[in-house]
């Protein structure tokens, strides 16, 4: 399954350093690849493609206390607008 998040951070740099921190709490949920994108007119405006192994799993990592707590450390400031593909539906 193939999900795209994308949001504005504080600091990109520093978001990224944490994103990467998490990569094992990600990993536990089910990812198996990630690719990062950034605008380029603004670096702090990130999307991020990720290949999980279960729509469940996604789901419960999007709600999970982990993430939610994680993306405040990381300085997410907006609402993460969410997009999934509809091949695996």
């Amino acid at each position: 399954m193939q999900i795209i998040i994308k949001h504005q951070v504080e600091n990109f740099k520093e978001w990224k350093k944490l994103f990467d921190d998490s990569d094992g709490m990600r990993k536990l949920f089910g990812e198996k690849e990630v690719k990062i994108f950034r605008d380029t007119e603004n670096e702090n405006e990130v999307a991020i493609l990720f290949d999980w192994d279960d729509p469940k799993k996604i789901l419960e990592y999007a709600q999970s206390k982990e993430l939610k707590m994680a993306m405040e450390l990381a300085g997410v400031i907006d609402t993460p607008r969410i997009y999934i593909s509809d091949e695996d539906f």
